[in-house]
């Protein structure tokens, strides 16, 4: 085989090899950002497995929300804020990331035609207490210890500024990598407690400081 034809043989294999790693390459991204790469103002989601119809419709019924705003931002009113603020018994402006999430359950258990004790509150700390009361708390140590959040869980996060639980939402998804996206109201792009915007999120499991499982 002459030199030439040595030559030519190994451009061919080297090109071989780049046009199959580029369709590997391909591949794997599209793999890795169908499942990571989510649109945090509301894109649509793969449907979930959901434990149970309840879990299924709450997360069905928050995401008719997502998207929706302040007015003006940073006011904590809004035509819709208000009505999750009033459905806890309070008058607006007041933070309304744990009212958003009591009205939706009711609203969820309302169209289902089922009961559910969840407190209507706008308060984080007695979402924490209903947990704890109900014995359907996950606490930190037990998500350190390995616990999963599921599809339609509460969670709640610690703010050590303030001595207590002071953010909430929902899970959405389980995600690899120890993450999970969520769907929480009065939050802003860097997922922040008081924001101006129901958006859904994406959070590391091992920042939760608890899971109330329904």
């Amino acid at each position: 085989m002459t030199e030439t034809v040595i030559t030519l043989v190994a451009i061919g294999a080297i090109a071989y090899a780049s046009i199959r790693a580029a369709i590997h390459l391909r591949t794997l991204d599209k793999l890795i950002w169908t499942r990571l790469r989510l649109d945090p103002e509301g894109a649509p989601t793969q449907p979930h497995n959901g434990r149970d119809a309840f879990h299924t419709h709450i997360l069905t019924v928050a995401r008719r929300y997502l998207g929706i705003e302040e007015s003006p931002k940073g006011s904590n009113r809004g035509p819709y804020i208000d009505e999750f603020i009033k459905f806890t018994g309070l008058q607006p402006p007041q933070p309304w990331c744990a009212a958003f999430v009591s009205y939706v359950i009711h609203k969820a258990a309302d169209e289902l035609g089922i009961p559910t004790d969840w407190p209507k509150t706008a308060s984080t700390p007695q979402i924490l207490r209903y947990g704890k009361q109900s014995g359907k708390l996950i606490t930190r140590q037990e998500i350190q210890l390995g616990a999963k959040p599921q599809p339609g869980d509460v969670f709640l996060l610690y703010y050590p500024a303030l001595n207590r639980v002071a953010h909430t939402g929902f899970v959405e998804r389980v995600l690899p990598l120890g993450v999970i996206t969520t769907i929480e109201g009065n939050t802003n792009d860097q997922g922040g407690r008081e924001g101006y915007k129901c958006a859904r999120r994406i959070r590391r499991i091992k920042s939760l400081y608890g899971l109330v499982r329904l």
